[in-house]
């Protein structure tokens, strides 16, 4: 029985071998294998947006359309400035729509007489009133200073990684992406952040979508806003 056992599993490891040798993709895995292994979820399944909202802020009028919660803003030389505010400075641009949004902006922040520079929040689910943590999202990148990415569910963190690639002075493009509970924040086509919000709220089409920084000279050039298009789900 023992010549038998050793005979077997020598076969065995000859067959392993052979297979490692010539077909060496048995043992391996491709990095999407790899991610979508990684996943808890499917991959994000938006591949056309439309927008619901563009912004070139080409004429101080169309502050009108917009709600400023907290700070001082204005359109000036084709920007919209958050100019003044000890702390957040904070303005809703239109209700969302649909299941899933986009938001696209051109963004400089510069930096205060210290150097720093505070973040770049995009806020979705959010209300006139302060305390709009509490209602829905808030996605911030350069945040404490410039150095960290953090999403917020209701206040709560839901994601945070030490890392914020925003430089005081320099035009970045910002994007987020949130399709139920499938979360991606690029900076620069980077993206800084994933998550998966397991328990996901609901677009919500009687709420805003909103931009935030805090206590910092922040030019936003452009913003594009976006729903999913109908024939891309």
């Amino acid at each position: 029985m023992t010549k038998i056992f050793f005979a077997i599993r020598r076969s065995f490891i000859i067959c392993l071998l052979f297979l490692f040798c010539f077909f060496p993709s048995v043992f391996t895995v491709s990095a999407d294998d790899y991610l979508s292994m990684g996943r808890n979820e499917t991959p994000f399944p938006i591949t056309k947006w439309e927008p619901i909202m563009t912004c070139r802020f080409d004429d101080p009028a169309e502050m009108s359309r917009f709600i400023v919660t907290e700070g001082t803003w204005k359109i000036k030389d084709g920007k919209l400035w958050a100019i003044e505010g000890e702390g957040n400075r904070g303005i809703l641009l239109c209700h969302s729509q649909g299941e899933a949004v986009r938001v696209e902006l051109k963004v400089t922040n510069y930096a205060d007489t210290k150097g720093r520079i505070g973040d770049v929040s995009i806020l979705i689910n959010t209300a006139p009133e302060k305390g709009y943590f509490s209602k829905g999202y808030a996605f911030t990148t350069g945040s404490y200073y410039n150095t960290c990415t953090t999403f917020y569910r209701k206040e709560c963190k839901l994601a945070r990684t030490e890392c914020s690639p925003l430089k005081p002075g320099k035009s970045s493009t910002v994007i987020l992406e949130q399709y139920r509970g499938h979360i991606r924040y690029w900076v620069n086509d980077r993206i800084v952040l994933e998550a998966w919000d397991r328990d996901p709220l609901p677009l919500n089409e009687e709420l805003w979508v909103g931009l935030r920084t805090w206590a910092t000279l922040m030019a936003v050039d452009s913003v594009i806003i976006s729903r999913a298009a109908v024939s891309a789900k």
